[in-house]
């Protein structure tokens, strides 16, 4: 998605109230006071077409550029990029929407579910990648990725299916590694069990990260400034409203964990 340059992004930092492991609310959406972040970082103006988040460690984020497979290491203290990172020797244009990581193996997904698989380092200002193809036939408009609930892969999540019979609700379809996307649905929820009334209040998907306990996700709709939380099996666990004063139009979101105090990152 294209931004205007004269925007300001924004990069919210929320920490959930300093409770025991024993005492914290089994849903992850109950543990943040969405409308009331930590800390409000102003991201450089050199992320403005900044896309999606990944956890890089304790202090560092990882974003990447919507139109180029460029990577930054971003320190959340103050927001400045401390490293750039190209994936591939020649410039790709493209439409990259997400971004998982599963270690320093990542994955960067176009918006027709094609990914670029690369495993990162702690020097190289490039590397290599290595892609891999999309769903067919454009049938999933994809904004989304992460890492699955159950098993190796990746999961995407469509912010708009084509060609699909009645799809009726959020499609998620999965990606195994070194194969190719399972097409039928990993899951589908109806748009009802958002709180909405039908396809007129879809739920468009614009980034996703696993929960840290590895049983579900966090799905942010960017153009109607809510996140839901959602289970390994569909089920909806909650949904909650973003301040859009500040997150006018989300696209990313990712946990970072110090210890058991996990932090938000939202832009």
């Amino acid at each position: 998605m294209r931004v205007q340059a004269s925007l300001t992004v924004l990069l919210l930092l929320m920490s959930p109230p300093s409770t025991s492991p024993s005492a914290a609310p089994s849903s992850w959406l109950a543990r943040y006071d969405l409308q009331h972040p930590t800390r409000v970082v102003t991201l450089p103006r050199a992320l403005v077409e900044v896309s999606g988040l990944a956890a890089w460690d304790a202090t560092h984020l990882l974003a990447h550029n919507d139109e180029r497979p460029m990577l930054f290491v971003v320190r959340t203290e103050d927001g400045r990029i401390v490293r750039e990172i190209r994936l591939g020797v020649r410039n790709r244009n493209g439409d990259y929407e997400d971004i998982a990581l599963d270690g320093r193996h990542g994955f960067l997904a176009e918006s027709d579910g094609s990914l670029l698989e690369f495993t990162l380092d702690d020097t190289s200002s490039t590397i290599p990648y290595r892609r891999q193809f999309g769903l067919p036939g454009g049938i999933c408009e994809v904004e989304s990725l992460a890492l699955a609930v159950s098993g190796p892969g990746l999961v995407v999540a469509c912010k708009r299916v084509r060609g699909l019979r009645s799809p009726g609700g959020l499609t998620l379809f999965r990606w195994m590694r070194r194969r190719s996307y399972d097409l039928r649905p990993s899951v589908r929820v109806p748009w009802a069990a958002f709180g909405g009334r039908g396809e007129a209040d879809r739920f468009a998907a614009s980034g996703m990260v696993r929960t840290p306990d590895g049983t579900g996700w966090l799905i942010v709709d960017g153009p109607n400034a809510r996140v839901a939380e959602l289970s390994g099996d569909g089920r909806v666990i909650g949904v909650r409203g973003l301040p859009r004063h500040l997150l006018p139009q989300t696209e990313g979101i990712t946990f970072g964990a110090a210890s058991f105090r996990i932090r938000w990152g939202l832009i």
